[in-house]
């Protein structure tokens, strides 16, 4: 049996990428063209097929919090990067500043975790919005931060890269009481997941006995 390690790599990327988006907002217009109102959009973790339906199943609730517009973050594949991988035997010695110690592992295992961020709106000119506010970002990746050891505090980039752009309109329901536009937006997040690692301390002094005597 492999030696049991969790390094919350995808928790911590999944908070990332929820915070990239947490800053999203809208703006409505007089006839005259000034900003009567800043709508900031709200971002939530889902693990639906599809978002909109998702959305309107649950908006009646009372307990439900989702307003329009709203964009969900989704978990999908994940695939093996061919790009970054090397020799699996490889050993890193990391030098923590705050620990003050050595981290040693096996050389990470590179990976693709792909994610879809799926944007539901009410009026066309939001879901426009919306996009311009993301797109200029990808160009051709953005990069989030994460801590590379819960642990610890040293970080490491996570370059995410945008796959792909859909539109839809949701025509599955009363398009009269409910005309919906939405988009699917694709992104690959390169990872890195981890081998058990082992913690040592810097040597600083050395004791020794000299013997003068021949």
């Amino acid at each position: 049996m492999f030696p049991y390690y969790d390094s919350k790599i995808f928790e911590r990327v999944n908070i990332a990428m929820l915070d990239s988006f947490d800053r999203l907002q809208i703006n409505r217009y007089s006839a005259d063209g000034n900003i009567k109102k800043v709508i900031h959009v709200p971002v939530i973790f889902h693990t639906s097929k599809t978002f909109s339906e998702y959305v309107l199943n649950t908006q009646n609730e009372k307990e439900s919090k989702f307003t329009c517009p709203i964009v969900g973050l989704r978990i999908g594949n994940i695939s093996r990067n061919e790009e970054r991988t090397t020799t699996s035997g490889q050993i890193r010695e990391i030098h923590d500043p705050i620990l003050n110690k050595i981290v040693v592992d096996n050389r990470p295992s590179p990976w693709k975790l792909q994610y879809t961020l799926s944007i539901y709106t009410e009026l066309i000119t939001d879901l426009f919005q919306i996009i311009e506010n993301i797109l200029p970002y990808y160009d051709p990746y953005f990069t989030l931060r994460i801590k590379e050891f819960e642990f610890s505090n040293i970080e490491k980039d996570i370059p995410v890269t945008l796959t792909g752009v859909n539109f839809g309109l949701n025509d599955d329901i009363e398009r009269e009481r409910h005309t919906s536009y939405t988009a699917d937006l694709t992104f690959d997040a390169a990872v890195d997941l981890y081998k058990p690692i082992y913690i040592s301390q810097i040597i600083k002094t050395v004791k020794t006995n000299i013997n003068l005597d021949r």
